[in-house]
């Protein structure tokens, strides 16, 4: 597979996990084969009705805008984009409170000092909602001619422009590396091995130079908090017995805490490299599931 076939699977991709996860937002739990029956029912052309993207597709948009128009990351032009199509698209796309008033602030401030605004959210902690996690995948593309340095640059810039806790950048950047190493597997003809790819998810994290500090507790605490919830995805992998989703959700959460999500949708993507008990998976489905368990 070339760069720009992956590129175009993974933004596709993405943008049918949101329409499709953006049915159930909000709503009392589904049985996990209804939207799997949607979406076949899509796919063999029964059901044609257009289905909406949500906040997430509108920001990865904005994402790929900025970055096509300056060729490069730019946190003032990428900060206007966000705002612009906030309060000119953004009233039915289901944006959080924590968002609105950080778009409300850059536009007041006329997009300077980009960084600040979220940095002042929810008493100076930032918000550690799995929002930077959802749309990172463009800048992730981008960024896979990167360095090791300007790659984290760009995944932690691009998501601190309205999520700076800790566990939202570590929730980002996980979904990131996973974008690149995923990337490499299928560039060099190498089979994906779950347990592996975990640990080297970790490593990547716990080697991340850029702007974070595993030294200071608050990053610290966000690290381990990752690596319980990563063990707890292998201890399900490797167990013989088919977990029930029940106990899946319990154990890794699914909420719009990025440490109750991402975890779970790695959990999901890798599960998917084994059978499972009457669920047949192919790549038109999975990337979507994967983006509907964020939701």
């Amino acid at each position: 597979m070339d760069y720009l076939s992956f590129c175009r699977g993974v933004l596709i991709g993405g943008l049918m996990g949101d329409c499709y996860g953006f049915l159930y937002e909000g709503k009392p739990a589904v049985n996990y084969s209804t939207p799997l029956e949607l979406l076949q029912r899509s796919i063999n052309g029964f059901d044609t009705k257009q289905l909406m993207y949500s906040d997430d597709t509108q920001m990865s948009l904005a994402i790929l805008r900025s970055l096509r128009a300056r060729n490069s990351f730019d946190a003032e032009h990428l900060a206007k984009e966000f705002t612009t199509d906030y309060f000119e698209n953004g009233s039915h796309r289901c944006y959080g409170g924590s968002v609105g008033r950080t778009f409300y602030s850059l536009k007041m401030m006329n997009y300077k000092d980009p960084y600040a605004h979220a940095a002042d959210l929810f008493n100076g902690t930032g918000s550690y909602g799995n929002g930077g996690a959802m749309r990172i995948a463009p800048a992730a593309l981008y960024g896979l001619r990167y360095s090791k340095r300007e790659f984290e640059k760009i995944i932690i810039d691009v998501t601190r422009l309205t999520h700076t806790h800790p566990l939202a950048i570590c929730g980002a950047l996980l979904q990131a590396y996973a974008i690149q190493m995923i990337f490499s597997l299928i560039h060099d003809h190498i089979q994906l091995d779950y347990v592996t790819f975990i640990d080297n998810l970790l490593e990547k994290l716990e080697k991340t130079e850029y702007f974070v500090n595993f030294k200071q507790p608050n990053w610290l605490e966000a690290l381990d908090a990752y690596k319980e919830k990563l063990q707890i995805v292998k201890y399900l992998l490797i167990d013989d017995k088919q977990p029930s989703v029940t106990n899946i959700v319990d154990r890794l959460g699914n909420d719009l805490k990025a440490i109750n999500s991402v975890p779970s949708a790695l959990y999901v993507f890798l599960r998917s490299l084994k059978p499972i008990d009457g669920i047949e998976f192919d790549v038109v489905t999975l990337i979507p599931l994967v983006v509907w368990l964020l939701h």
